[in-house]
């Protein structure tokens, strides 16, 4: 057994010199009378300067303070669905979003990103915050539904080329609304 012991250790004594002689360092390795392993001892070289070269580090991550969600928003008897966004960056910077689309009617929906309206980024990401932290105000209600909607369900049945122009208007009737202080 103890020949076994001595045989394994010396193997991992050699594969120790072996894995770090392409690297910084240079081991020691002792053994006793009986061919033990006494003490192994890792030198580290110094470069031509004369520094050590310490090991890579990793990288600190920073903790996420950006979280996205989904909020989807119906009231009976309306035909606008209300969905807010906060989605992220790699950055971990927050971008709000808010789409109003009719219900039922798939892909026909106007959407505002505070990422696209850099001058008015400030006060439209605090508006839509300021939806989901305390609800939706009546003034942003009323213009969701007496404006965005009805040009919506316009948009709904015009050809392409007035329903691009009518979700332009759309967009930017909501854009305006939310970049009010």
């Amino acid at each position: 057994m103890k020949t076994t012991m001595r045989a394994v250790t010396m193997c991992a004594a050699a594969a120790l010199v072996i894995f770090t002689s392409k690297g910084s360092c240079e081991p020691k390795i002792s053994f006793d009378k009986s061919m033990n392993v006494k003490e192994i001892v890792l030198g580290l070289k110094e470069d031509s300067s004369g520094v050590i070269p310490l090991p890579q580090l990793p990288a600190k991550t920073t903790p996420r303070a950006c979280r996205p969600f989904l909020l989807s928003l119906a009231a009976g008897g309306v035909k606008e669905t209300v969905v807010i966004e906060r989605a992220c960056t790699p950055e971990n910077e927050a971008v709000w979003k808010l789409m109003v689309e009719l219900r039922g009617k798939t892909g026909l929906s106007v959407k505002i990103s505070s990422w696209d309206y850099p001058a008015g980024k400030a006060a439209i990401e605090a508006r839509i915050r300021s939806m989901v932290i305390g609800g939706m105000s009546q003034e942003d209600a009323d213009c969701i539904v007496m404006k965005t909607g009805p040009m919506l369900e316009l948009a709904a049945g015009a050809a392409p080329a007035e329903k691009e122009k009518l979700l332009a208007e759309a967009a930017e009737a909501l854009k305006d609304r939310l970049s009010r202080p």
